[in-house]
């Protein structure tokens, strides 16, 4: 939504906007919106979440997407896993003289 947010407490005519139309969206339609944080938008809390109808997630969040678990999280977060998973991949490996 946001290519970055200074705070609840700092919001301007466009972020009045897309509150409007995001809280309209969601009395209209009772369709939820969840929202989870990013790299520059972590200062967005629940006063102007209220205000979008939207609900926060936490950083991750194990969900039932239609009978199938799936994990939701942030982009920086699903990279790290990916990182680590590598890192100590290879030590498995390289531990068990598989390289």
């Amino acid at each position: 939504m946001f290519d970055y947010w200074l705070g609840d407490d700092c919001v301007d005519k466009i972020a009045k906007t897309i509150a409007k139309i995001l809280f309209e969206f969601h009395q209209n339609t009772r369709v939820p919106i969840y929202f989870i944080h990013g790299n520059r938008d972590f200062l967005l809390r629940e006063s102007y979440a209220k205000r979008c109808g939207m609900k926060i997630f936490p950083e991750t969040a194990l969900i039932d997407l239609y009978g199938v678990k799936t994990l939701v999280l942030h982009g920086v977060f699903y990279a790290l896993m990916i990182w680590l998973i590598c890192v100590f991949e290879k030590k498995f490996v390289t531990v068990n003289g598989r390289i």
